[in-house]
């Protein structure tokens, strides 16, 4: 088999990774900010949102909390 016949069938059969979802401590942990914090940036429209899955459980998309992050890093802080 050549090789550009190869990589096109390596990348029909590629499945996109789906978005991972985080939990409150899991967001804590990799942002250092806790629960109060969290959600009073959240209120100000500086933090994103949580996604709602049910009634009672939400989580973040870690590539928006990741950015947020990376935002932080390149602001120099507050």
């Amino acid at each position: 088999m050549n090789e550009a016949l190869l990589a096109r069938r390596l990348n029909e059969s590629a499945v996109a990774l789906p978005e991972r979802l985080l939990a409150l401590a899991n967001v804590e942990e990799l942002t250092g900010l806790k629960k109060t914090s969290l959600y009073g940036l959240i209120k100000k429209g500086a933090f994103p949102a949580p996604v709602r899955l049910t009634r009672r459980a939400s989580r973040w998309p870690a590539s928006q909390v990741q950015a947020w992050i990376v935002d932080r890093i390149k602001a120099g802080g507050v």
